[in-house]
């Protein structure tokens, strides 16, 4: 899934701790569940956008492709730019979500949904530069989690198929956090 669709779903599903005081337990909860949703959603088959700084490579056992991280300032400012305006359409959704930050606890909340929800991608990012523990055990459980089934190519179908996926499940999530 891209940043975006990461981002709108967990503030979808911490909707309910985000509108609490942000004290310790509070934003524990929302870190935890923003977090656990990045690596719930990359279970549903979808699209990413292709970074031009990582590249593939067969590997060796046949499991799954190695990917290596390329250092150019061509490759790097290119994917920032993607990653950037992508965060940006996360973060107006997750203001939508969660409502515009009137004070310091409701900004550090939402920074907090927002941060957790990307972490488990930037932390494969360390580990395509530095593949060292426990980075690789943070991959192998990524990889885990991470469908089989990515609409590479097909971009217009897998745009399409994550906005009707985000809006089922940040519905869904949403009702149940304000009905409980």
């Amino acid at each position: 899934m891209i940043l975006s669709s990461h981002i709108i779903v967990a503030s979808a599903a911490s909707a309910q701790f985000a509108s609490r005081p942000a004290d310790l337990s509070n934003s524990l909860i929302v870190f935890v569940v923003s977090f656990i949703s990045h690596y719930a959603l990359d279970f549903i088959p979808h699209w990413d956008y292709h970074l031009a700084s990582i590249k593939k490579f067969p590997a060796d056992n046949n499991s799954y492709e190695e990917k290596k991280f390329i250092i150019s300032f061509r490759t790097i400012s290119s994917d920032l730019f993607k990653n950037l305006i992508d965060g940006i359409i996360g973060l107006s959704g997750a203001v939508l979500i969660l409502g515009f930050p009137t004070d310091f606890e409701k900004l550090f909340l939402i920074f907090i949904a927002v941060f957790a929800s990307i972490l488990p991608d930037a932390l494969e990012v360390c580990y395509l530069i530095f593949k060292k523990f426990p980075l690789t055990l943070i991959h192998r459980f990524h990889h885990f989690t991470h469908t089989r089934k990515v609409f590479e190519g097909r971009p217009f179908f897998g745009i399409i198929s994550q906005i009707i996926s985000v809006a089922i499940i940040s519905a869904v999530l949403f009702l149940l956090a304000n009905w409980f």
